[in-house]
């Protein structure tokens, strides 16, 4: 492929210190789309602990559940696997 015919999409910023989803969608921040996984996560389980180090996501993804609860696959998960 000739440089010529290469597409350069303008990169995302990444959303460090950043946990609220409201927060990451509106200002198009970089993420990976794992809420296929909220599901099983939420309907396979009674009790979930996660245990992961500092700045691994813990708070964003209880964030997360926390909107899908609050509001379902409205708008705010448009584009997701939840909600495409």
């Amino acid at each position: 492929m000739e440089p010529s015919e290469l597409v350069q999409y303008p990169l995302r910023k990444f959303p460090l210190g950043v946990p609220s989803w409201d927060s990451i969608r509106q200002r198009n921040l970089f993420f990976v789309d794992k809420t296929a996984m909220l599901d099983s996560l939420v309907t396979d389980f009674s009790r979930v602990f996660i245990s992961r180090p500092r700045r691994m996501g813990k708070t964003s993804l209880c964030l997360t559940l926390a909107e899908l609860f609050a509001h379902g696959d409205s708008e705010k998960f448009a584009g997701t696997a939840i909600h495409p």
